[in-house]
């Protein structure tokens, strides 16, 4: 996985910033990635996709997925 992709799935888990994944904190984002709701699914896609975490995904962050992130992963996750 490239660097800032793999990074932006770690803090998607770490949500206190604790440097560290909790127990609750994987299992709690594990079950939203993993739910059949597609309405949850692109949220947590859309979450990875916003780099700069400011709730809109902009040309950079476009830029960013484009650069560094193959999207037959993203996808094929997505639609599976």
């Amino acid at each position: 996985m490239p660097g800032k992709f793999a990074d932006r799935v770690y803090s998607s888990f770490d949500k206190s910033e604790k440097g560290f994944i909790t127990e609750q904190e994987f299992v709690t984002e594990c079950i939203e990635y993993l739910t059949p709701n597609l309405d949850d699914k692109l949220k947590f896609v859309f979450r990875l996709f916003d780099f700069n975490n400011d709730s809109k995904v902009d040309s950079k962050d476009l830029w960013t997925l484009i650069c560094e992130v193959p999207l037959q992963i993203v996808f094929k996750k997505l639609v599976d």
